[in-house]
This record gives structure tokens, C-alpha cells and sequence, in this order.
């Protein structure tokens, strides 16, 4: 008897830990076609700052790697596109919607190293900051 109470008392804590931790960014959090028009957007709007291969340069910091990696991982990707979304492209701030930012960051995940899946990443910082980049 003493032994059914110590393992519900278990399953109840690890399932309380559970509900608190917010979902990672993990494979399938955006589909193939999303990325592939995050290409396109990214080489006209973002490339000529942070470079075609996202390693970032002198005037903007990498978008893809470890320096990207360490910055953003821990972080709802509601913080990363709400500053997209503001901020950039830096010769036209707030100039890409919403749908066309959720595309650069799908292609952003995708040369991180996240796989992509059946559905697009959401274009709303209400479902994107209950999900937080983990490391690959």
C-alpha cells in the first residue's frame, strides 16, 4: 500500500514538473515549404546584412551556429521574432509581415540544424513564446 502511494506521489511531481516546462523548438515546427520561402525572403532582405550563408559579418551578428545557438537557446522564439518583426530589415524596420518574418525564422531553425515537418511555424508571438530554442 505504502509502496502505490509513493509512486503516485512520484507520477504527481513529475507530471506538475512537466506542465511548467514550456515546449522546446524541436524537429517539426515548420514545414519544408515555409523555409524554402524563408530563402527568398532571406536573400532579399537579409543577406546583404548578416551574408547569404547567415555567418553575419562587421555590420550584423549570425543568424545560424554557435554564436546564434548560445544567444537565442533557453529563449521563447516569440523574443527572436518579436525583434525580427520590429526591428528589421534594418533599411526598412517592421516592413516584413508577420507571415513573411515566421518564414525567415523557419529557415533560421532549418540551417540550425532543426528538421522541418508537416506544418508552418505560427506567425503569432502568442503560440511562438510558449515554445523555447533547445540546443539540437
Amino acid at each position: 500500500c505504502l509502496a502505490v502511494i509513493v509512486f503516485f506521489c512520484i507520477l504527481q511531481a513529475r507530471m506538475a514538473r512537466t506542465d511548467l516546462t514550456p515546449p522546446a523548438a524541436a524537429p517539426g515546427l515548420f514545414a519544408e515549404a515555409q523555409a524554402t520561402r524563408g530563402d527568398a525572403l532571406y536573400a532579399e532582405n537579409c543577406a546583404p546584412c548578416h551574408r547569404a550563408d547567415l555567418a553575419g559579418g562587421d555590420l550584423a551578428p549570425a543568424l545560424a551556429g554557435p554564436a546564434f545557438l548560445t544567444r537565442w537557446t533557453g529563449r521563447p522564439l516569440s523574443k527572436l521574432f518579436d525583434y525580427m518583426s520590429a526591428q528589421m530589415p534594418l533599411n526598412s524596420p517592421g516592413g516584413l509581415s508577420a507571415p513573411q518574418n515566421a518564414d525567415i525564422l523557419a529557415l533560421m531553425l532549418k540551417k540550425n540544424g532543426y528538421a522541418s515537418g508537416r506544418t508552418d511555424l505560427p506567425a503569432t508571438t502568442g503560440t511562438l513564446a510558449g515554445i523555447t530554442l533547445q540546443p539540437r
